[in-house]
């Protein structure tokens, strides 16, 4: 599982990640910095990453919109501010590792909410 992490995330999730061995890029590392979001999924669609975002309503909708279209997509996650708070990345990282690792290998065409992390 691939990770492409939108602008509402930090850099230092991506190299978190990558220290965790999952593969992670954030749109700041690849010079995506104030693409639309429907750019930012096409980039991420293109490139076989599944888009992690906390901008909950824009991506129902493309989701919604794109799986209407037929169009296909790695799959997008949602994080919710409540569970995993926007300055917290090593819970961020956290939840993710524990997704990449616990989850169907593909999600595409899905839009899933990311669980809260189990607590060690």
């Amino acid at each position: 599982m691939k990770f492409y992490l939108d602008e509402d995330m930090s850099q230092a999730a991506a190299e978190a990640l990558r220290s965790q061995s999952i593969e992670a890029l954030s749109c700041h590392e690849a010079g995506n910095d104030g693409l639309t979001d429907n750019e930012q999924l096409a980039f991420a669609a293109a490139q076989g990453y599944m888009i992690v975002s906390y901008n909950r309503n824009d991506f129902l909708a493309l989701g919604a919109r794109w799986f209407s279209e037929s169009k296909a997509f790695p799959g997008i996650t949602i994080l919710l501010e409540k569970r995993f708070p926007r300055r917290d990345i090593g819970r961020q990282v956290k939840g993710l590792v524990h997704f990449a690792l616990n989850s169907p290998a593909t999600v595409e065409n899905a839009v899933v909410f990311l669980s809260a992390p189990p607590e060690a």
